[in-house]
């Protein structure tokens, strides 16, 4: 397929612009076929940013396979015209990345439901008000619809959305309950990291204000079991805070201390004991919500086989 810009179309961005002039397709497809050379304007490779120029000559090659997304695995606890609940499973990438272009989250919500191709300010991400590490379970919030997403968007910008983690910790936590309130940045390996700031310091320019309020819940032998609640949404904020009050996640292979090693041993998980399982907000009628999901049978199992040893 060849297509030859007119002026009115010229400013248009690459991608927007083939929604409309290549049918059968999504945005998202129309994305990845950009970006592997599929779609390229007067003979030259281009990216999914190219803005328009009249008498760009842009063609297509669109005799290709439609990608097969398996939305069965795909588990929608919550089904409302203008978003969904999303009960996200481990393993699950919540969106295309440099490494993985296809089988996350997101495809599968927009081969059920292709009108969220279109929704978001992000074109990676189309609908997600709400996201989660590929290793951390439970639900996430998508919008069906513009409006509803700047709806709900707006609240998780503005710190509305009460949001309840459950998450099993290495060591006894002293306190009951508690606030960690510590600014997260790029570590020197890379990974993300806690840095306490001198009082009246300014934050470097990596560093973002991060605030996490815990309570436990029970304390099984040499761990204990917290509800977690997130003031901030900082790339791997719980963990990293966790970690460096000295209680990390159990199972996280990320941010470990070494004091807990040898437990680490003898008590495996295969995945990090962290779960989202409560969130609640005002839905687009302005009706508050609340949506819950219960911890998945293997850290169920994990806790039943502490308990078991505790006693």
């Amino acid at each position: 397929m060849k297509i030859e810009v007119t002026p009115e179309n010229a400013g248009m961005r690459l991608d927007k612009f083939l929604v409309s002039q290549v049918p059968g397709r999504t945005r998202s497809q129309l994305q990845k076929m950009i970006k592997n050379g599929l779609v390229t304007i007067a003979g030259q490779k281009v990216t999914v940013h190219r803005f328009l120029k009249t008498n760009d000559n842009i063609e297509v090659k669109t005799g290709l396979v439609e990608e097969k997304v398996d939305t069965h695995d795909l588990n929608v606890t919550y089904e409302d015209p203008s978003y969904l609940i999303v009960n996200k499973p481990i393993g699950l990438l919540m969106h295309p990345s440099d490494t993985q272009s296809k089988g996350t989250l997101t495809d599968m919500v927009i081969k059920k439901y292709p009108e969220v191709d279109h929704v978001g300010d992000d074109i990676n991400a189309p609908g997600l008000v709400s996201r989660l590490d590929r290793d951390v379970s439970g639900l996430v919030v998508v919008a069906r619809n513009q409006d509803a997403y700047e709806h709900l968007k707006a609240q998780f910008s503005k710190r509305l959305v009460d949001k309840i983690y459950i998450a099993l910790v290495w060591g006894k936590v002293k306190n009951d309950q508690g606030i960690i309130d510590l600014p997260i940045g790029r570590g020197r390996q890379g990974t993300m990291a806690a840095h306490p700031q001198v009082r009246g310091a300014k934050l470097s320019e990596s560093d973002r204000q991060a605030l996490t309020e815990y309570k436990v819940l029970r304390r099984i032998g040499n761990f204990s079991l917290l509800e977690i609640k997130i003031k901030t949404g900082r790339t791997h904020q719980i963990r990293v805070h966790l970690k460096a009050i000295g209680h990390p996640i159990v199972g996280d292979p990320l941010y470990k201390v070494r004091r807990f090693a040898n437990l680490f041993k003898r008590h495996h998980i295969d995945r990090p004991f962290l779960h989202s399982q409560t969130i609640s907000f005002f839905d687009p009628k302005h009706v508050w919500q609340t949506y819950t999901s219960e911890l998945p049978n293997e850290l169920n199992n994990y806790l039943s086989s502490l308990d078991a040893k505790a006693k």
